[in-house]
């Protein structure tokens, strides 16, 4: 997984807008850098709270780091 999101990364060099935002933060997801994840999550969660795929991620990045709490209000 790691060549791929390397490949990824690659691809998205200049490419901007929320779905190459939500690629970054799910390629930060693969490789285990989190805190990342969530950094890049947070912002597309509250500009668009019908994006459940989105919410989904974040919520699965916010348990990761340890904030349980704040993933159980993200699913309320």
């Amino acid at each position: 997984l790691g060549e791929i999101a390397a490949t990824a990364r690659d691809a998205l060099r200049g490419t901007a807008g929320r779905d190459a935002d939500r690629v970054r933060a799910f390629i930060a997801l693969i490789e285990s850098d989190i805190e990342l994840a969530v950094e890049r999550l947070a912002p597309l969660v509250a500009a668009d709270p019908h994006d459940h795929q989105t919410r989904l991620l974040y919520v699965e990045a916010l348990d990761a780091v340890g904030r349980r709490a704040d993933a159980v209000r993200e699913l309320e």
